[in-house]
């Protein structure tokens, strides 16, 4: 089956470097289909027997063309609803985004959630057609314990665009360093991921407090970079207001990283009862939980071999693929 892969980002190189789209079309080939990615809509292929599209803002020209070639369209992604602070997610996307994405959920044959925290809470209240869930994977071959001794440094991964960066409270962990260095004089910070519109916010918060020689923010790094952070990195941290998943967060498990962050949106499905979960995202909160773990070994040890454990049993490619492949297998023979 030839399938259509769309995803409206800035260029092609974006679906190698971004986990969630590679996967899904390393997924879609090794299933033995034929599989022709674009990024803009003038590239998508008039021949595809199949379209598949990541977020539903960007999908309705794709799903009309499905719709005008009667074949099937599955659209997945991440909608932020339910949201738990008022005015926040997909209630405060300007009314005709929301508009054009109702129209996308209607038009889909298909709709695939990506955590049950949505697939059993959004199509209560949005036009969702024909809900599914299907959770994110990790490629635990690649993500996995490196062997060497961890490091005296915690991690952060998230992309500094303003929204983000209020959202994963990053300028909480800047804020939560001085308490940590006054327990742990070597311990250091990364804050790593492209420097957007939020970057300013969060070098200025180091600049504040004093603490540049702390922290270090390397940009975006390439995959293999981040793993190799995520093999070393003593605690991995992720405080967060909200996830509509938190890949972040299953890769640093995978690789054995022990992760503190928030029990919030899908986190709770994710972790289990693998991470430190923190009661708010308070800078002092924050200081206390990295204390701890840098203190307990046995705790970083449970936390590390638990949470490797459970990426594997949860969230392997393999239960991904599988998944994937009924859902192909079920459009097809509707179609």
């Amino acid at each position: 089956m030839r399938i259509g892969f769309f995803a409206r980002v800035e260029s092609a190189g974006v679906l190698e470097r971004v986990e969630f789209y590679r996967q899904d079309v390393e997924i879609l080939r090794s299933l033995g289909h034929d599989v022709v990615t674009a990024t803009r809509w003038r590239d998508v292929p008039r021949g595809a027997d199949l379209y598949y599209v990541w977020w539903w803002t960007w999908a309705l020209p794709v799903l009309a063309l499905a719709r005008a070639r009667k074949k099937p369209s599955i659209v997945t992604g991440v909608l932020d609803y339910p949201y738990p602070f008022p005015g926040r997610g997909y209630v405060a996307r300007p009314a005709r985004e929301r508009a054009l994405m109702n129209l996308a959920m209607r038009a889909a044959d298909v709709n695939v959630l990506l955590s049950r925290h949505e697939a059993e809470g959004a199509p209560r209240y949005l036009p969702i057609r024909n809900p599914r869930f299907i959770p994110l994977a990790v490629d635990t071959d690649a993500y996995s314990p490196g062997g060497k001794a961890r490091e005296e440094f915690a991690l952060t991964v998230l992309w500094m665009e303003r929204y983000n960066v209020w959202r994963k409270c990053a300028v909480e962990i800047v804020e939560a360093i001085p308490a940590v260095l006054a327990r742990h004089p070597a311990a250091r910070f990364v804050i790593a991921g492209e420097h957007h519109d939020g970057f300013g916010d969060v070098a200025a918060a180091a600049r504040r407090l004093g603490v540049e020689q702390y922290v270090r923010f390397p940009g975006a790094v390439s995959r293999e970079e981040k793993i190799r952070l995520m093999r070393t990195c003593r605690v991995y941290l992720q405080p967060t207001r909200y996830e509509g998943f938190g890949a972040a967060i299953l890769e640093a498990m995978s690789c054995g990283a022990p992760v503190v962050t928030n029990p919030v949106g899908a986190v709770p499905e994710v972790v289990g009862d693998c991470a430190i979960l923190l009661p708010d995202q308070r800078p002092e909160t924050i200081s206390a939980a990295v204390n701890g773990v840098w203190e307990g070994a046995e705790l970083r040890e449970d936390l590390s071999l638990r949470g490797r454990a459970r990426a594997l049993a949860e969230f392997s490619m393999e239960r991904r693929r599988a998944r994937i492949g009924r859902l192909l297998d079920e459009v097809k023979s509707r179609n």
